[in-house]
């Protein structure tokens, strides 16, 4: 017999821990790289706590019409316990971003919330955000977590119904089939391949990242609680033990791993702590905290659900946005600090007012209660009508609302019938008929924003065009040990060196961004080998950096009026180390009889550097030219041709 679950103070104590470290980490993921695992623990306490509600809907129902009443109590306590703080957190959320936030992340957040609100918060975000631990993440994206929770609760019972069809109802079967479906669980958590053909008919093509955000890699989580629920009950391991000694040794290990900078193998971290969760509630370890330590946790834990909800808009906020930036410091400490203290605070409110009002027993459901049904699946409408409306308008700049200006395309991606970013394939060519002379833009994507802008050149002076870039690689014709790493990089410019061998070029143009730490010997060396196959090397010089890059083009929020393009001072702001090294390589092409093009004057004169000219963005990125950038360089690539045409 299934006896009624009394409350426990240190299952308390574990949420508020555990909420404790998740935002620590959203705060600052450097200072608390671990804080993330409070998530695993949130999923083994919550299959502690709920197996006990399944068990009575299993082995305490008489008849099957018994079960079905059980099982709807069950879903409508599931829905009051979570349904009335999701509201108000995406109802918030809503003002909050649309606000606040860079409209560049509207439509993502949209699509993040209305995924939240079928249940499919976990699918929205390895849709719209990918990797969890990607920087400057999804406001939203915590929420994958809720919906695997609500995934479980919506299927599992079902799934133990049909299972207890072919078992005889008792506690020994329930952990045997607890203990099969977690071993079950865990195999996939660690070899999620094993689905790849199930994933592939879904869609997702990534069963390593989107196994962080399965309910099925995640079951084994919610089961392992289950089993330390029934072992719990008999209460043998804290009389045979010294439990003192135990808890403490449970409870240290439980803070460091959490709140520790020591990071492991992500996969073993999980199944680490959700094991060390595991003892410490049949131990029931955090009852050895002293009385202050106890209600301190027990507050956060009591309110760890609202907590969670609300963290990351405003901790996203705090960090990201533009509105909160103060003076031109990047360094948000104060931003977070307050941040921290207004997450408490509304997490607190949500509880007293939202959370505990809703909250019933599953054997409780009144007249009343079903009305408040209703009443909520209402109010479900009002976020989701919301984040409709925000997708619809971010999708159409808020029809005038939105005043940033809008980024360019990159122009190496123009031309949808030639990827130019080449890997052992043939390049992109553009021939005329009846030209003879061939001009071959070989780099990395510093070649390729300038694509555009060559294809006008070569036709302007009745050349053929051949383009060979890839992103990221710098150009390099011998491979030594360091490279293997970038294996591929090398083989493409091998294959390019080939390609120049057999149908001999007039004209190589090489543009490659120059870093401070870039290898020059091996740049010297690719130019003289080019040089020694073609007759004629022009080597593009570094387009100009700008300060404040990392900021860049990002859209203000809506309350903040759009940025105005200025001037950069030459000397005192704008960021030269990366010039010097590639005026240094200039300077060695000029006396090796290789032919330079210095572009900085195109963006840069005596008054000062600008990336904005006559209403047109010259950069698209912080790096990268636009087409009007680019476009610069048309009369003097033109004139250069011309010359080698005579």
């Amino acid at each position: 017999m299934i006896k009624k679950s009394e409350y426990r103070n240190d299952i308390q104590i574990i949420r508020g821990i555990a909420v404790l470290a998740v935002v620590l980490f959203h705060s600052n993921e450097k200072f608390f790289p671990n804080g993330f695992l409070g998530v695993d623990i949130f999923f083994v306490v919550s299959g502690f706590v709920v197996t006990p509600l399944l068990a009575r809907i299993v082995m305490q129902s008489e008849n099957h019409n018994q079960k079905i009443i059980r099982l709807k109590l069950f879903y409508k306590s599931r829905f009051f316990r979570l349904a009335p703080a999701l509201i108000l957190t995406l109802t918030f959320s809503v003002f909050l971003i649309f606000l606040l936030g860079s409209p560049d992340y509207h439509s993502r957040f949209a699509n993040q919330g209305i995924f939240t609100i079928f249940l499919l918060g976990n699918i929205g975000a390895y849709g719209f955000s990918g990797d969890y631990f990607s920087p400057n993440p999804n406001p939203l994206v915590h929420f994958w977590s809720l919906s695997v929770e609500e995934q479980i609760y919506l299927f599992f019972p079902l799934i133990l119904l049909i299972l207890f069809t072919k078992f005889k109802y008792s506690v020994k079967n329930f952990v045997f089939i607890f203990s099969i479906i977690t071993s079950i669980s865990m195999i996939s958590f660690l070899l999620p391949e094993i689905l790849e053909p199930f994933y592939s008919e879904v869609g997702i093509r990534s069963p390593t990242q989107f196994s962080f955000y399965s309910p099925i890699d995640r079951l084994w989580q919610f089961t392992l609680g289950g089993i330390g629920y029934f072992i719990s009950l008999g209460d043998f391991l804290r009389k045979k033990v010294n439990i003192m000694l135990i808890n403490w040794g449970l409870v240290t290990i439980t803070l460091l791993s959490l709140l520790g900078v020591i990071n492991f193998d992500l996969k073993n971290d999980s199944i680490f702590i959700s094991f060390l969760t595991f003892m410490t509630l049949i131990f029931r370890s955090f009852d050895c905290f002293s009385n202050t330590l106890k209600s301190t946790f027990k507050w956060l834990g009591d309110r760890s659900y609202s907590i969670y909800l609300i963290h990351l808009p405003i901790l996203w906020i705090a960090k990201y946005s533009l509105a909160t930036q103060i003076g031109s410091s990047n360094n948000r400490f104060i931003q977070i600090s307050l941040a921290l203290i207004l997450i408490l605070f509304l997490g607190a409110i949500s509880f007293e007012k939202i959370e505990n009002r809703y909250r019933i027993k599953p054997n409780n459901f009144s007249q009343k209660n079903k009305t408040d049904t209703i009443r909520l699946i209402a109010c479900l409408l009002l976020p989701l009508t919301l984040l409709f409306i925000m997708k619809i308008s971010a999708a159409n700049k808020y029809w005038g609302l939105d005043r940033n200006i809008v980024q360019p395309v990159f122009p190496g991606n123009l031309d949808a019938y030639c990827v130019k970013e080449t890997e052992r394939s043939l390049p992109c060519i553009y021939q005329l008929d009846g030209n003879k002379k061939t001009v071959l833009l070989v780099g990395d994507s510093h070649a390729s924003h300038f694509s555009e802008a060559f294809k006008i050149a070569a036709s302007n002076s009745d050349w053929n065009l051949v383009i060979w870039t890839k992103n990221g690689c710098q150009v390099k014709f011998s491979k030594n040990a360091r490279d293997s790493g970038l294996a591929n990089c090398v083989n493409s410019f091998l294959e390019l060196e080939k390609w120049v061998l057999l149908n001999k070029p007039n004209v190589a143009v090489v543009s490659q961004y120059i870093r401070s730490d870039s290898n020059i010997n091996q740049l010297q060396s690719a130019l003289q080998r080019l040089k020694s196959n073609v007759p004629n090397v022009l080597l593009i010089g570094n387009n100009p950096v700008f300060p404040g890059e990392d900021r860049f083009l990002e859209a203000r929020p809506l309350i903040m009026p759009p940025a105005k393009p200025k001037k950069f001072f030459l000397n005192s702001e704008m960021d030269i180390k990366d010039e010097a090294k590639s005026n240094e390589l200039l300077s060695w092409a000029r006396i090796n009889q290789i032919d330079t093009l210095d572009i900085k004057t195109l963006f840069c004169e005596s008054t000062g550097c600008s990336r904005y000219s006559n209403g047109n963005w010259l950069y698209r990125d912080p790096s990268h030219l636009s087409i009007s950038g680019a476009n610069l360089i048309v009369p003097k690539i033109s004139e250069y041709l011309a010359k080698r045409n005579s």
